[in-house]
């Protein structure tokens, strides 16, 4: 299996599986055909990943090691489905893990949108100002010497710039590509951990952080918390799951609260992992014994709320970024074209 897929399956393609997986399970079939129903239809990787978890089953392992041996679950799937076989609701399980990955899918596209706009329109920035100092500049400088005039300061100043860009291009080119690489690198290897939580300090950036984390957290609790496991348990399973380092922090020491005795409720408000209207849900929860209940609520208000601050930080960066191309552009072209309009009022 380690020969077929080099990484782990995204979450769109992880929740379709536990979806197919949950609805053979909830008709009835035997695991093993269901997968060999799966087989059927499916693509070469997928073939591969469901036939190398068929062979495992095949031999009596469980489902769970069999999963876990494809090497291409993530590591939350593999000890939940273990839980839901353990305690006979497997079709349960892997339905919440369905809908935890759908979510999961969701908050990824939604951070990804709001970080790519701003940065295709600050390339595009560089780019325009790039060709036109670089190109346009020295055809405005031979014009002013064919007028026996020179360019105003600003003029020779950008036309220097133009120049050096134009002579050192491919330096600049490959050490911008070596940087875009080496930041790719960073995020996959961290799960982006380091860069948006740098990210986390710009006030905008942080309400969305701080919005994908509630959710996650409130995710994985309401599945953990309707698996039937203690406090802890459910904490602990959690914290893989949180990808800043903000969170893993409130949450590491909200686990220290639980083993110490606290009430898994007063621990996420001591530290601050729920606040405001999410404080009070889960207070609710408490007190009635639905906290799993209470958290798919605060996940869905998380996932609301996560929305409205992306669609706010877009509407606020898409006239800003169009203010500063315009505002770049313009000031390039009037330290060219006013010196020049004062060569033409003077002939």
């Amino acid at each position: 299996m380690a020969g077929t897929r080099t990484g782990q399956l995204n979450n769109t393609e992880t929740a379709a599986f536990c979806s197919q997986l949950a609805l053979m399970v909830r008709a009835g079939l035997p695991l093993s055909e269901g997968l060999h129903l799966m087989m059927e239809d499916s693509g070469h990787e997928e073939y591969q990943i469901l036939a190398s978890i068929v062979a495992e089953t095949d031999q009596g392992a469980d489902i769970s090691a069999a999963f876990d041996k494809a090497g291409v679950f993530p590591d939350y799937m593999v000890n939940m489905i273990s839980l839901g076989e353990s305690s006979g609701r497997l079709d349960e399980v892997l339905e919440a893990l369905a809908r935890y990955y759908r979510r999961e899918a969701d908050i990824r596209d939604s951070l990804r949108s709001a970080l790519t706009y701003p940065m295709i329109m600050i390339v595009m920035v560089f780019i325009i100002s790039g060709v036109i100092v670089a190109k346009v500049m020295p055809i405005f400088a031979q014009v002013f010497n064919q007028l026996g005039s020179d360019l105003s300061n600003i003029g020779r100043f950008l036309l220097a710039a133009g120049t050096a860009i134009g002579k050192y291009s491919t330096v600049i080119i490959a050490v911008m590509l070596i940087a875009a690489i080496a930041i790719y690198v960073s995020y996959r290897r961290d799960s982006g951990r380091t860069i948006m939580t740098k990210l986390g300090r710009i006030p905008a950036i942080g309400r969305i952080n701080q919005c994908a984390a509630t959710c996650r957290f409130a995710d994985g609790m309401a599945l953990t918390l309707s698996s039937g496991l203690s406090p802890e348990r459910c904490l602990e399973l959690t914290l893989p799951l949180m990808e800043d380092e903000v969170s893993r922090s409130k949450l590491t020491s909200c686990i220290e609260r639980v083993a110490n005795g606290t009430d898994m409720y007063q621990a996420m408000v001591d530290a601050k992992l729920i606040s405001g209207l999410n404080s009070r849900l889960a207070a609710i929860g408490h007190r009635t014994g639905q906290m799993d209940q209470c958290m798919e609520e605060i996940s869905a208000l998380a996932q609301k709320e996560l929305d409205e601050n992306i669609s706010g930080l877009l509407a606020i960066l898409e006239p800003a970024l169009v203010i500063i191309i315009s505002t770049i552009v313009g000031a390039i072209l009037l330290s060219v074209m006013l010196p020049l309009v004062g060569i033409m009022s003077v002939i």
